[in-house]
């Protein structure tokens, strides 16, 4: 099995430690109007930025279980069930971010996506 067939049925942790913590508070650190999140799970760091700091989010992943929980748990405006193909779709966010997805990628797909992500951000740090 690859992982992008483990984690399409993957349910991820919900509990926030310290490192998400930190996390997003590097992506306010930006002062964004807008936030994207690559492999956002079950939207608890769009949770933190959306309700906490009101910036709309939007969160991408690829699995139901988890988009389920962002949208019905955590309430983020805009949660998409999708992989990397996706991505081509959007464009225009002022933080684009993603915690522990690069990492599971075949090294092929590494440097397109980065590329996808970049262009999708306002601006990269």
């Amino acid at each position: 099995m690859n992982s992008k067939e483990y984690y399409r049925n993957y349910h991820a942790d919900d509990s926030i430690i310290e490192l998400n913590e930190d996390l997003v508070d590097l992506v306010m650190d930006e002062k964004p109007n807008h936030v994207l999140e690559f492999g956002c799970g079950t939207g608890k760091h769009l949770n933190i930025i959306q309700h906490e700091d009101n910036v709309p989010c939007t969160g991408l992943d690829i699995s139901f279980k988890n988009t389920a929980t962002a949208t019905l748990k955590h309430n983020i405006n805009c949660v998409i069930t999708g992989d990397e193909t996706h991505l081509r779709h959007l464009c225009n966010y002022d933080v684009v971010f993603t915690c522990s997805v690069l990492d599971h990628v075949p090294e092929e797909m590494f440097i397109p996506i980065v590329n996808e992500l970049k262009r999708i951000a306002n601006k990269c740090v």
